[in-house]
């Protein structure tokens, strides 16, 4: 998974975003019952088999041991690239890229030359005379093909998918349900953006990428007055503190939070744009934690959507949101849930988000006991995202040459397993003889260099930029197209200045392949001089189908260890085409698939030998009964008497 490249896209787009409510006139029949068949699928975003088999040996997971002596375990095929948002596409609908059309985190359009959130996009709202609303608005799902459990409810099967990936808004249906997780955006549109509220110098006119800083001043007062920026509205806060006994009294639109330093606070309800006329209030929720009084930091939590009353789309049914939040409580709606910015950012310190992790993880193990408790039949799929997060921030740790700062975080990996593997034995514990999958969507690898692949076509002469003070609209302004064959944008994506597609293409159609197959062979022959490591894996076409407009020329498969940096992968060319990665996000998958497969663990045989993502669809399809429509490119990994 990835946060941090897509933060100057999440923003930009945020003033755009119309939030559309929950509330519908449509009637939803009852949810299909589903005789005696049934299957639970855990989706463990990002774990890792390698790692696997290490702890399993080590004695770590006894409960997934126990699933594998008696069923089956796999490396999964990830796809390529193996990022989540393409990755997690395969798995819903049974299609390779030219299929689902999700190629990348982002994709970019040719004519504009302007970047977008691959997966959904904001719709605005339809206005009268151009004032007055009139309805509309919200988000669309860019993401192509059929859901399979849409398919599942076309056939009276049931089904319930909690916080599935690449799914928001979630796709339409009637009763199955569903739950958008990666890829929900937080209040302000984004994928994340935390506040912070502090009267420490240093972060005066300081910018933190994600992040909100309001300062305040207590040297005349212990009481202050401030804001928390909302969509499109701002809410009044008021904190008065106590230094002695080191606490503070958060005030936000009447909603009051008293907290001791190092505390964190449970969901507190915030509305935004009371008492501004036209309009009504938008609904939201932060969680705050009191980093200290004296100085004072108090960081408060990306605008999530309020599960109980909420603005967003977040559920098929929009009620659904309504009933989880009546039975567990407000939960993070916001599809990545853990913090990694404000610790990339210096906000939250290590252990301050772990600590915010585990509210994460914990509130996670509460909502699928919620839903086996009441699991009856049919399908279940459940989605946990703390292996992936936590992995970013600290799989490098674990290497014999992790940085000290990193090093002594080493434990951190291992022992997330360990609680991973307690939670699979609850769920096999309630299970019985249900089937139990779990699969993910991708492993993990180091990520030690920083490729910065713009920099490396220019290098080549395959991309120009402008001379210093020129420079054209947007993030890629600063190449000078017409002496530019190919550029980058994305984490994975190669992309021809192709005359007739890109707004002010230069490679005649007839030359295109020609162009591409020696870019291909240069990229693969490539060699990093200080390590001697080839760099790419392996240059891809990108299959295009009926996406001609999104697909990239060609896919890049990094080598293990090798990735795009995050300024690379939005268009900037640097002086270094290959730099030591020295931040906390040292883990990674965004390279070659074949460095970085998922797990297929089965709780019952499966007589396989090989398994990818794109088999799952018509494995559950056939599971219940129904053929897989054609197109489906997926094999069997199972048959109905599993």
């Amino acid at each position: 998974m990835r946060k941090n490249l897509i933060t100057a896209l999440s923003t930009a787009v945020a003033g755009l975003v119309l939030l559309t409510a929950c509330g519908s006139d449509r009637e939803y029949r009852p949810r299909p019952k589903t005789e005696e068949k049934k299957l639970i699928i855990l989706g463990i975003d990002g774990m890792d088999p390698v790692l696997v088999k290490r702890y399993i040996k080590e004695g770590r997971l006894p409960n997934i041991a126990k699933m594998i002596d008696g069923g089956s375990f796999l490396d999964l095929q990830t796809t390529d690239p193996p990022q989540s948002p393409v990755a997690w596409s395969a798995f819903i609908t049974g299609l390779d890229l030219d299929g689902h059309g999700i190629y990348d985190f982002v994709h970019r359009d040719p004519l504009h030359l302007e970047s977008y959130l691959s997966t959904s996009k904001p719709v605005p709202e339809e206005t009268f005379l151009g004032v007055i609303p009139n309805g509309g608005g919200g988000h669309k799902l860019l993401r192509g093909g059929e859901a399979f459990w849409q398919r599942l409810e076309k056939e009276d099967v049931g089904a319930t998918m909690v916080k599935i990936p690449a799914n928001f808004p979630p796709a339409k249906t009637d009763a199955n349900e569903s739950m958008s997780g990666m890829g929900t955006p937080d209040m302000l549109g984004t994928y994340g953006t935390f506040q912070m509220i502090t009267d420490e110098p240093e972060w005066k006119d300081k910018h933190v990428s994600a992040g909100e800083i309001h300062m305040v001043d207590f040297s005349k007062s212990d009481a202050v007055q401030t804001v928390l920026a909302g969509p499109g509205a701002e809410a009044a806060v008021q904190i008065s503190i106590d230094r002695e006994k080191e606490m503070a009294l958060i005030d936000v639109e009447g909603e009051k939070v008293l907290l001791t330093a190092g505390e964190w606070s449970g969901w507190t309800p915030v509305d935004f744009g009371v008492g501004l006329t036209g309009s009504a209030a938008t609904h939201g929720m932060v969680r705050f934690h009191l980093r200290g009084v004296s100085p004072f930091r108090l960081y408060v939590s990306p605008v999530n959507a309020d599960p109980s009353d909420s603005d967003l789309h977040i559920t098929e049914p929009p009620s659904w949101s309504e009933d989880m939040a009546r039975s567990i409580g407000r939960f993070y709606t916001q599809g990545m849930a853990e913090d990694t910015k404000a610790l990339v950012g210096g906000v939250l310190s290590d252990d301050e988000f772990l600590e915010q992790a585990n509210l994460v993880f914990e509130e996670r193990i509460k909502m699928m006991h919620h839903e086996l408790d009441t699991y009856e039949g049919g399908l279940l799929f459940f989605y946990f995202s703390s292996i992936d997060q936590q992995s970013h921030m600290y799989y490098g740790s674990m290497e014999s040459d992790a940085l000290s700062q990193y090093a002594k975080y080493a434990h951190v990996i291992p022992e997330l397993y360990e609680r991973m593997d307690k939670v699979v034995g609850d769920a096999l514990a309630k299970a019985g003889d249900t089937p139990v999958v779990i699969m993910s969507d991708h492993g993990f690898a180091p990520w030690t260099w920083k490729v910065n692949l713009n920099t490396w076509l220019a290098q080549q002469g395959y991309l120009s930029v402008h001379s210093q003070g020129e420079t054209g609209k947007g993030i890629l302004g600063h190449i000078d197209w017409e002496n530019t064959q190919a550029y980058a944008l994305g984490l994975n994506q190669l992309f021809l200045n192709l005359e007739g597609r890109e707004a002010h293409g230069v490679v005649p159609q007839e030359e295109a392949a020609v162009v591409m197959q020696r870019i291909k062979r240069d990229l693969e022959s490539w060699r990093y001089a200080e390590t001697g490591q080839r760099v790419v894996t392996k240059a891809m076409p990108a299959p295009a189908g009926q996406y001609v407009d999104r697909a990239p020329d060609l896919i890049v498969g990094y080598n293990r260890g090798f990735r795009s940096s995050d300024s690379s992968a939005m268009g900037a060319v640097g002086n270094e085409a290959i730099e030591r990665n020295e931040g906390h996000w040292n883990g990674d998958h965004c390279m070659y698939a074949g460095h970085v497969p998922g797990v297929l663990i089965s709780s019952k045989p499966l007589g396989i030998t090989e398994a990818s993502l794109v088999d799952f669809a018509p494995t559950v399809l056939n599971y219940f009964g129904i053929t897989p429509p054609e197109g489906m490119k997926g094999k069997l990994l199972f048959k109905s008497d599993l």
